[in-house]
């Protein structure tokens, strides 16, 4: 039994071929032959998923002069509450008056305009409703509560409250829902596993399902994730029948539901795999010259 380390870095890809670190194809120099084993040993991913993948016209809001709905846009991002209701509001407040506040100790976000100004209407995409705690993407129209300043007995919920007296205002309905995929799945077609599955709906079929396996992303957005087998868990296939030959490797990082992790700026990745394979001793390897990016560690 022969043992390889495979290092794999997307650094060291054809960008012409290859532009984005998500998806491409490295070549062994020398292949490597009957392959029974594969382990994930070591891997380097940036936690660079977006929440917002699609800001344009993500929320339309009626503006000051007309009360009309009118669509406004923000950039795509990972935001948290604090960071999407201020980018929101810097994008609407100046056509609307209205403001935008995350409510963290309530899980939810406050859309509010001072009633001299009248009712608002509001309409979310349905990405904004899911990352803001709305229900569906109908259209709203803000309310007020009664000044209850003079009453004896009790105040009502938000009355006198300085958040919303005043103001005619819109509050998402449940709690807000700003997560990105907690596991990603490097999808090695040479190596894909039939034993990786997912629990899914019926029939559905858009799963990161086969893949060689799955990663934890158990580190905060914008940092990178150091999967190592010791401290993580075991990751790999056995192949009840060698392959016989391997001699290139075509990666792809993909989300849950299986569609291509678009990682930002061009973030790079890279893996170490284990590689157990069953070496005739005496048999000639040949060289491939074409695109030798890989390469192997004794």
């Amino acid at each position: 039994m022969d043992t390889d380390y495979l290092v794999i870095d997307s650094r060291l890809r054809d960008t012409y071929l290859y532009p984005n670190s998500n998806s491409y194809t490295m070549f062994l120099p020398n292949p490597i032959r009957y392959v029974s084993k594969v382990e994930l040993v070591q891997a380097t991913i940036p936690n660079a998923i977006n929440n917002v993948t699609d800001g344009s016209n993500i929320i339309q809001v009626s503006n000051i002069a007309t009360n009309d709905l009118h669509a406004f846009s923000i950039p795509n991002g990972r935001y948290s509450g604090a960071g999407l209701a201020l980018e929101i509001q810097n994008a609407i407040t100046e056509e609307s008056n209205i403001t935008v506040s995350y409510l963290q100790s309530e899980g939810k976000f406050l859309f509010a305009r001072s009633t001299s100004d009248g009712d608002f209407k509001f309409k979310p995409t349905s990405l904004l409703a899911l990352l803001m705690g709305f229900s569906d993407t109908a259209e709203r129209t803000s309310s007020s509560v009664a000044d209850q300043s003079t009453s004896s007995d009790y105040f009502n919920l938000y009355a006198n409250n300085s958040l919303y007296s005043g103001n005619t205002f819109i509050k998402s309905d449940r709690l807000v829902d700003l997560n990105t995929d907690d596991q990603i799945f490097l999808d090695i077609e040479e190596l894909n596993n039939i034993w990786v599955e997912q629990a899914n709906k019926l029939n559905d079929t858009t799963a990161s399902r086969n893949c060689f396996g799955p990663i934890a992303m158990d580190v905060n957005s914008g940092v990178n994730k150091y999967f190592n087998a010791i401290k993580d868990y075991n990751c790999g296939t056995d192949f009840a029948n060698p392959i016989s030959q391997i001699s290139r490797f075509t990666v792809k990082w993909r989300k849950l539901n299986g569609e291509l992790i678009q990682f930002e700026n061009a973030r790079d990745n890279s893996f170490v795999l284990r590689v157990y394979s069953k070496f005739r001793k005496g048999e000639t390897i040949n060289l491939i010259s074409k695109h030798p990016n890989g390469f192997a560690l004794k």
